[in-house]
């Protein structure tokens, strides 16, 4: 099943980003919850520990830190 609509889009753009980041081959779909769950805690962990710069994603994404953290997250 493919879902469309913009939050979807930038979600799936957000996702492949961070994958990428880690270097695994991921393509966020429905079914693959489990494995983008992994990834944004990762993600989030690292944002927390200051091993990761938002920034790069914001820049690749366009997406502001309060909209990945309340809506997208």
């Amino acid at each position: 099943m493919s879902r469309t609509g913009q939050t979807w889009m930038t979600y799936t753009q957000g996702v492949g980003w961070i994958a990428s980041h880690y270097g695994e081959a991921h393509a966020p779909a429905p079914e693959s919850a489990a494995v983008d769950e992994g990834l944004l805690r990762r993600f989030m962990g690292d944002l927390r520990g200051a091993a990761v710069d938002f920034q790069a994603l914001s820049d690749a994404t366009g997406v502001s830190y309060r909209h990945f953290r309340h809506h997208l997250r």
